[in-house]
């Protein structure tokens, strides 16, 4: 079990760590940005484990639930997708968003933006625009699979535990193109000034 973990999610974990901790320097210490870093991937997990839960106080407004999984509107497709984007980068931005309000800065904006980058590379590309049985099995179940599938594994929330695992090298152009992304953000002056302003103390 373990080997099979380490092959189909090793490279990719590699990758994305190595790559995300990069953003978070100079601005932080090598081993403050890669726990951030972490924290991300488990955030990436359990902010939409979050979602789903029925006592949550926003659940009955919540358009991912209402809207992406329920279909309590009726919206074109391009639409819809515009709209899960959204819905899947503001489950980032809540944070950079709550770290303002409490006048505190412990994340790095850039791995932030980074991992909402992700997320919704993967969750458009590979759960919506083409199926992904592990992803329809969520739609169909909603308190299992939640993602990304390694997390899935660890805190054993699989709706098929026996199914194989799947190939997360085939999502490390995903993890190129959010980090290059945030990168050219953050090294961009006017881009990099303007994302500071709004949310650095």
């Amino acid at each position: 079990m373990e080997r099979d973990f380490l092959q189909s999610y090793g490279l990719f974990l590699a990758v994305t760590i190595i790559l995300f901790t990069y953003l978070g320097v100079p601005e932080y210490s090598w081993p403050i940005a890669f726990l951030q870093t972490l924290f991300l991937l488990f955030w990436s997990y359990a902010g939409h484990v979050w979602c789903h839960m029925p006592d949550m106080f926003v659940y009955a407004i919540n358009p991912h639930v209402q809207v992406h999984h329920n279909h309590a509107i009726d919206l074109p497709r391009w639409l819809g997708l515009v709209l899960e984007a959204f819905v899947n980068f503001f489950g980032f931005a809540v944070l950079l968003i709550a770290e303002r309000l409490l006048g505190v800065k412990i994340l790095s904006t850039w791995i932030v933006l980074a991992a909402a980058f992700l997320y919704i590379c993967i969750h458009i590309l590979d759960y919506s625009i083409w199926p992904n049985p592990e992803h329809q099995s969520h739609h169909a179940k909603a308190n299992c699979n939640y993602s990304p599938q390694f997390m899935d594994v660890i805190f054993n929330t699989r709706c098929d535990p026996t199914r194989p695992y799947d190939d997360f090298t085939l999502k490390i152009p995903h993890v190129i193109i959010s980090f290059a992304l945030a990168f050219a953000l953050r090294e961009n002056e006017t881009t990099s000034t303007w994302i500071n302003g709004l949310f650095k103390q």
